[in-house]
């Protein structure tokens, strides 16, 4: 059942209810969920709806916020005195799409109402987002070698297909790693593809190394295979010491 009002937009006389069937989603999933409109005392006419996902990126006191996804719901609408109609629609989440992380990534699903009078209503609540299962298995896979997902940055590299930026997820380095390696940090770019990038120091100097590397689906099981490509990599920075 959609018994989630996730936001609530009110437009003079009439309201509009954003109902969904849960408020959890991963990476790659599509969110469905109903518009629901009540008439009030007087005939509404609406000149149009839409639905925004937004990101919230907040870097101590400062906030910024991007759209990801903008779906129009109906053009104009007429809603007569205590008239009742239910919009259905759909928002397919990118599978790059941040994932919430405690007050540094917020996602909001956001509904607006345009009227003829030049106003815009609007109403917006957080949805959480979860992550993609080939990322949930790189973060258990790295959980298993000891090192935690501490935090997550934007990042802002090469050309974005169709996204405004990616997201990076950067780890804790345990003993003995801590002493050569100064960064561990992973992004993925979608379609089980992905990019760890470490800075390690090599001679006195701190020195950047990139590796892509895929997953697939028969991953999942045990993530051995990415358990011993980490390892081989780990392998080859304490070599170049």
């Amino acid at each position: 059942m959609y018994n989630h009002v996730v936001a609530t937009v009110q437009m003079g006389n009439s309201k509009a209810d954003t109902l969904l069937k849960k408020t959890q989603f991963r990476q790659g999933e599509t969110i469905t969920g109903y518009i629901c409109l009540e008439g009030g005392r007087l005939e509404q006419l609406i000149r149009g709806i839409h639905v925004e996902l937004v990101v919230q990126n907040r870097i101590g006191t400062r906030k910024t916020q991007t759209v990801w996804r903008k779906v129009p719901i109906c053009e104009q609408i007429c809603l007569t005195p205590k008239e009742s109609r239910l919009l259905p629609f759909q928002v397919p989440l990118p599978e790059v799409m941040p994932i919430s992380f405690s007050d540094r990534f917020s996602i909001f699903l956001r509904t607006q109402l345009y009227s003829y009078q030049t106003y815009t209503f609007r109403d917006n609540e957080m949805i959480e987002i979860l992550p993609h299962p080939y990322v949930e298995t790189v973060f258990q896979v790295l959980t298993r070698m000891g090192f935690p997902l501490i935090w997550m940055n934007t990042n802002w590299i090469g050309s974005f297909a169709g996204c405004p930026y990616y997201q990076e997820y950067k780890f804790g380095i345990p003993v003995p790693y801590h002493c050569f390696i100064r960064e561990f940090a992973i992004t993925y770019l979608g379609k089980g593809q992905f990019i760890l990038e470490l800075k390690k120091y090599q001679k006195g100097v701190c020195a950047d190394k990139k590796f892509r590397f895929t997953i697939a689906d028969e991953d999942f099981e045990e993530g051995e295979k990415l358990y011993n490509f980490f390892n081989k990599v780990l392998e080859r920075c304490m070599e170049a010491i």
